[in-house]
């Protein structure tokens, strides 16, 4: 599933952010970890993580291009959980389908820190490959720390937002930094600037995504590639809906200096209707949609592996290395 165009519903604002937030403090220069969750592996080749709903261990996706948090329905009933009704017609997408109400989760524990009376998504058909995950961990929930994704060590680490700007990058002296472009539509999403074969490009992640998908149309206007193009093959090694599949050696995707070095990125033949993709809504009864780009591409698990990232979401910004840098 590409994230590249997405039509996505305006949601009501009934989510707090900042359920699991850590008490202020006056600012210092030292981080203060909240929690230090393990990366599970899921059978589809994701990222798990292991949260205590109402006590007892429960597995969610990690999906750090998802805006709400969200619950099986199976679940939900099984577990006699509160219903309440979103209103319409601003409703959220998940997994494809319309989300209508949500569930009130008595307590979920992130790490260390907990909620009460939590608000999740109900997915009614939670249909994702590892039988074992209930939910998916999304941005509503994370955001309000900031979120470390250490792949050498397989953990997500979590800190408070309140440290001094820029003193974060605590594992190596050398790192890129850069500005988050925060989402039009969903304020928390984030993609920063990248250099592709010394390109600019917008990028954004996702830990959900099976692979990185180009559009022909950007790639003909920055690359001048077209099918025939030396080194544009086609490709069935993966689906893009009904598309057309290309693979092309690139060879550099870079920030700030820090290199992924052939980076396996796919190309696709784009549906012009998505090529200029500028916020305008769209009235689809009874939904009231949101068309909006993510990014030129969003960078996936594949790639994602190779970096160590911290999302600082309190000073908008990404502190980027290589994954083995210490």
């Amino acid at each position: 599933m590409s994230h590249f165009r997405r039509v996505i519903a305006v949601a009501t604002a009934f989510i707090s952010l900042l359920l699991f937030a850590m008490p202020a403090r006056a600012q210092d220069c030292k981080l203060m970890q909240a929690a230090s969750l393990d990366m599970i592996p899921s059978t589809d080749g994701h990222i798990l993580v292991s949260l205590l709903v109402s006590g007892i261990p429960r597995y969610f996706y990690v999906e750090i291009d998802a805006p709400f948090s969200s619950i099986d329905l199976n679940f939900v009933d099984q577990s006699q959980f509160d219903h309440s009704r979103l209103e319409r017609p601003s409703m959220p997408f998940v997994l494809g389908q319309a989300i209508r109400d949500t569930a009130i989760v008595p307590s979920l524990q992130i790490g260390g820190q907990s909620g009460t009376d939590v608000r999740l998504l109900i997915v009614p058909k939670f249909n994702v490959p590892d039988k074992r995950a209930i939910g998916i961990l999304g941005l509503d929930l994370l955001s309000g720390f900031d979120v470390e994704l250490d792949f050498a060590k397989n953990k997500i680490n979590l800190f408070s937002q309140n440290h001094c700007p820029g003193q974060v990058v605590y594992w190596t002296k050398n790192y890129a930094s850069v500005p988050m472009q925060q989402s039009e539509v969903w304020q928390f999403i984030q993609r920063i600037p990248m250099q592709l074969d010394g390109q600019s490009v917008f990028v954004a992640f996702s830990t959900m995504d099976d692979h990185s998908f180009l559009p022909l149309s950007l790639a003909r206007q920055l690359f001048n590639l077209a099918p025939g193009s030396p080194g544009l093959v086609a490709t069935t090694e993966v689906s893009h809906g009904t598309e057309t599949v290309y693979k092309y050696p690139f060879k550099t995707l870079e920030v700030g200096g820090v290199k992924i070095l052939n980076p396996n990125l796919f190309i696709y033949s784009d549906d012009d209707v998505w090529k200029h993709c500028d916020n305008h809504q769209i009235k689809r009864a009874p939904f009231l949609l949101s068309c909006e780009t993510s990014g030129d591409f969003v960078l996936t698990l594949s790639e994602l592996r190779k970096l160590h990232l911290y999302f600082a979401y309190g000073e908008k910004k990404i502190y980027v290395t290589t994954a083995d840098a210490h």
